[in-house]
């Protein structure tokens, strides 16, 4: 008969959770996203604001990004380091912007290494 040790169990599904734990968007954050790809003019200090508070995002959602993130007409695009991106998170990603209808990934090798792009379109 195997023995638990209830302590550590309960220490190991802590750990769990924690890595789990993904925070919410910004409040405003995607319509300001949407106001930006229709067209709206930003100062250079807000379009740094943008930037910062969406890597902020990603680093919260356990995503580190590679490149700037590249903005279209019908939505953007951010790529990722990592290899392999838990289907939670790409949940939690497709669920913090409810007005854009569309995730998708896609692989790209670039020199040699390969990133993960992904994109979420209106």
């Amino acid at each position: 008969m195997v023995e638990l040790d209830r302590e550590e169990l309960y220490r190991q599904l802590e750990e769990m959770e924690n890595d789990l734990r993904l925070y919410p968007i910004e409040e405003g954050l995607e319509d300001d996203i949407i106001d930006y790809i229709n067209g709206k003019e930003l100062s250079d200090n807000e379009k740094w604001d943008l930037e910062n508070r969406l890597e902020d995002f990603f680093y919260g959602a356990k995503l580190k990004c590679r490149k700037p993130t590249y903005y279209f007409t019908d939505g953007f695009e951010f790529y990722v380091t990592e290899i392999y991106i838990d289907f939670r998170i790409l949940e939690h990603v497709r669920k913090s912007f409810p007005k854009f209808n569309q995730l998708s990934v896609s692989s790209e090798i670039e020199q040699g290494f390969s990133t993960l792009s992904v994109k979420l379109t209106l």
